[in-house]
């Protein structure tokens, strides 16, 4: 099972790409959201790191496509995510901008 959060992601970002291989210029979005608990493995990551049994956490586990190790998310902690086209602007200048 997937997390509704990361379907929808997936959903935009399909959307996107595909108004820009039609010659769009796609949507730019910044994703606002909070998770239900969650833990989640970046692909660098390994259960190994885990200081838990997840066969018999309450909290569910997923591997994702992100970098990082074992992070956990929840209620009350904001989680934002910025997809954007920056076909003109390096990647760091295009980050700059955003802070």
């Amino acid at each position: 099972m997937i997390p509704q959060a990361w379907q929808w992601q997936h959903r935009q970002l399909e959307r996107t790409l595909a108004e820009r291989a039609q010659g769009g210029t796609g949507s730019d979005a910044l994703f606002i959201m909070q998770h239900r608990p969650v833990y989640t493995l970046g692909t660098g990551s390994s259960k190994d790191h885990l200081l838990f049994d997840p066969s018999t956490s309450r909290i569910p586990l997923y591997r994702t496509e992100r970098g990082g190790e074992v992070t956990y998310h929840g209620p009350g902690q904001v989680r934002q995510g910025l997809q954007a086209h920056w076909a003109s602007a390096s990647s760091v200048s295009g980050v700059r901008n955003v802070e």
